[in-house]
């Protein structure tokens, strides 16, 4: 190994090619931003079905198809403090169960409103994926790394929307899009129990690392979030 190369952390239990590479921590925890963009257009695909099986008109529908988007944004508020708090582990493995349940619920909906329902606690569950995804790439990518891993994850995500598209349409045309919500479903399962149990927060202390954006031996001083709030809304950069 070169020298000033920082070593990964080996996790018990894990075979060490996978819990040794960032790159796999980088796969799995994405994994979770894939499915985000799949379902936030997966309802312009299956629009046709929805409207012969609930009874419902154009209204109804715009309704059900952005109430992803409702939830999505609403989580934005609590979710920086809490990714911060609690960490991007955590909280990617904790509402991406929401996730795989709302589209459970969604699968299985026998009324309308069930399926609003589904739809709102998808939209929850995944609106951790994207901030997740960067603050782990902090922790486990260099700084030199971090603007280039970041685009290719964002790639990744707008895969997630081109699977949304034919795929999506012929998989729904053959096996129906309840059965079709309900693999999706648990797909998301098994991608939050992969990071839960694959990925951690950063490297450990001993693996180096100290040129992350996010060093865990960097000095960082602790704002209130109150305090955090005002100085934010104060920057014309941020309004801008």
């Amino acid at each position: 190994m070169a020298s000033g190369e920082s070593q990964l952390p080996v996790f018990k239990g894990i075979p060490p090619v996978f819990s040794s590479s960032k790159w796999f921590v980088f796969a799995v925890v994405i994994s979770l931003y894939f499915s985000s963009y799949l379902y936030r257009v997966s309802t312009a695909i299956i629009a046709p079905n929805l409207v012969e099986e609930f009874n419902i008109g154009p209204k109804d529908l715009a309704l059900l198809s952005s109430m992803y988007f409702y939830t999505f944004a609403l989580a934005q508020f609590p979710l920086g403090p809490a990714l911060d708090r609690l960490g991007p582990r955590i909280m990617c493995f904790s509402l991406g169960i929401i996730a795989a349940v709302g589209a459970m619920i969604f699968a299985g909906a026998p009324t309308f409103m069930v399926a609003v329902a589904g739809r709102a606690l998808i939209g929850l569950g995944v609106s951790v994926a994207f901030m997740g995804t960067l603050k782990i790439l902090a922790n486990w990518f260099r700084i030199n790394e971090f603007a280039t891993m970041s685009t290719l994850g964002m790639s990744i995500g707008n895969v997630g929307a081109l699977s949304a598209t034919v795929p999506l349409a012929l998989m729904t045309g053959w096996i129906g899009w309840r059965m079709t919500f309900l693999i999706l479903s648990v797909m998301t399962l098994f991608s939050a129990v992969a990071i839960w149990v694959f990925v951690r927060d950063r490297p450990t202390p001993q693996a180096g690392g100290q040129d992350s954006l996010f060093s865990p031996t960097s000095s960082q001083e602790r704002i209130p979030i109150k305090g955090a709030f005002l100085s934010l809304i104060v920057e014309r950069s941020f309004w801008i």
